[in-house]
Order: C-alpha cells, then sequence, then structure tokens
C-alpha cells in the first residue's frame, strides 16, 4: 500500500515536472521573493524599530525570539499570525513543490525509479513539514501572548527545533539539487558516450 502510494507520487511529480508548471511556479516564487517579502520586511522592521522576520533566521537564541514577539506589539502580532497562516505558507508550499518537481526530473537521470535515492524528492517537502509546525507554534505564541515565562520559554524552544529543521532540510533540498544537476551533467559526458561506443 505504501509502496503503490510512493510510486504514484513519485509518478505524479516526474509527469507534472515536464509540463509547464514548474514554469509557473518558478515566477510565482520570484514575484513573491521581489514584492510580497520586501513588503513584509519593511512592516516587522518598523513595527519592532529595526529587526527582521525571526524566522528568517538560520539561528536565534531564545531570548531574541521573545524580544521580538515583545517588540512586535498587538499590531504586529496580528500581522505576523494573519501573514504565517496565508502568504508564508503559500510560499513554503510552493517552493517545495517547485524544488520537488526539479528533482523528480532529475533523479530519474541518476537513480533508477526504484532506487531509495528517489526518496531525495521527499527532502523539500520535510522542509515545508518543519515549516508549518514553526509558524503554528509563532502564531500560538502571537496570539497566546502574554504568556507565562515558563510556558514562554517551552513554546520557544520547539519553535527553535522547527526552525532548525526546516533550514536543514532546506539546505539538504538545495544540495540535492546540486547533486543531481551534477552528476546529470558527468553522466551525459563520460557514461552516455561510452555506451554510444559499446
Amino acid at each position: 500500500m505504501v509502496s503503490r502510494l510512493w510510486r504514484s507520487f513519485s509518478d505524479t511529480l516526474y509527469v507534472a515536472s515536464k509540463g509547464r508548471l514548474a514554469t509557473l511556479l518558478l515566477v510565482l516564487v520570484t514575484l513573491i521573493n521581489i514584492f510580497i517579502f520586501p513588503w513584509h520586511k519593511e512592516i516587522v522592521f518598523k513595527l519592532t524599530g529595526g529587526a527582521t522576520p525571526i524566522d528568517w533566521k538560520v539561528f536565534y537564541t531564545p531570548h531574541q525570539f521573545q524580544s521580538y514577539i515583545h517588540a512586535l506589539g498587538t499590531e504586529g502580532r496580528q500581522h505576523i499570525v494573519l501573514f504565517a497562516l496565508t502568504l508564508d505558507l503559500l510560499y513554503a508550499f510552493l517552493s517545495a513543490l517547485l524544488i520537488g518537481l526539479f528533482l523528480a526530473a532529475l533523479l530519474r537521470e541518476v537513480f533508477e525509479e526504484t532506487s531509495p535515492g528517489m526518496y531525495l524528492q521527499l527532502v523539500p517537502f520535510m522542509a515545508f513539514f518543519f515549516d508549518v509546525v514553526e509558524n503554528i507554534g509563532i502564531v500560538w505564541i502571537s496570539l497566546s501572548y502574554p504568556l507565562s515565562q515558563t510556558m514562554l520559554e517551552t513554546t520557544t524552544s520547539l519553535v527553535r527545533i522547527a526552525s532548525t529543521g526546516k533550514w536543514l532540510f532546506v539546505a539538504l533540498s538545495f544540495a540535492s539539487l546540486l547533486f543531481c544537476f551534477l552528476s546529470t551533467i558527468l553522466f551525459k559526458l563520460f557514461v552516455t558516450p561510452t555506451k554510444k561506443k559499446s
């Protein structure tokens, strides 16, 4: 059952990677980076007196996170909640799907369809999963603020774990893309000519 679901998922990604969906996703992701994120950054910067969105940082301390939430104020926390539940999640999903499509196309040039290496397609979706968990934590803290110090510290720790997981899988996603891209080039340069000669 699980094997069939995985095969169906993998085949669906591969078929989609051959169409116009990847181009559309690339355009949407680019537009969000150019227009939406600078707008979001400016709002956070003004409301906090100079801070950048905390979830953009790879590492931050519990004190930095708590200071950030406090500095946002009521208006800022409302903005964070709305942004985290809409545009930020949309961007995370679109990015995961885009990288997943690229990997689906490239991995079949490197591995057999039944190879465990094909599971690299899941890496960007793991980044999306941890992004969702991180956003849920930020939203919960923002809606429940002020919290007791114990609860705030506990929740902050969970958010930081999710944030670390997100950035880890983001890095692995790009590393997987680079590996597949270079492997495909080497395969075409050295393996394919050898096969033709034989």
